[in-house]
């Protein structure tokens, strides 16, 4: 549970998924993928926040993406890219479309899987993804 979180308890990896020092839990591949790509890319991406929320999945399942149709999305009209559905990520060879898929943009919609977004800091990547 989210709760049970504390930064003693995060696992510590290295941009190859190998572990650094002791830790408890395991590493997600599928989330270690997307995350390494953009870490190992942008060295300004001090944070990559990725979601999967029921809104965000509409949105990454629509044929046309994004709607500019509200205030919301519009604010954000041109800095969108978006990035083909290839199954689950954990393929390494998909980092480097990936990354040609995001282009200079900071917010990325995965098509048929959810959101994503970089920051240089974590309440800029926040911001982005609400």
């Amino acid at each position: 549970h989210y709760s049970e979180v504390t930064a003693s308890n995060l696992v510590k990896i290295d941009l190859e998924g190998r572990i650094i020092g002791d830790a408890t839990w395991g590493v997600n591949p599928a989330g270690f993928t997307i995350h390494s790509a953009i870490h190992g890319a942008v060295p300004q991406a001090m944070c990559v926040m990725h979601t999967h929320t029921t809104a965000g999945l509409a949105v990454a399942c629509k044929k046309h993406g994004l709607s500019n149709s509200n205030f919301y999305s519009a604010s954000l009209h041109g800095q969108v890219a978006y990035h083909d559905f290839e199954g689950v990520t954990v393929n390494p060879e998909e980092k480097a479309r990936l990354l040609a898929s995001m282009g200079t943009k900071r917010l990325l919609i995965l098509r048929n899987h959810g959101l994503l977004t970089w920051g240089e800091t974590i309440p800029e990547a926040f911001v982005r993804l609400w």
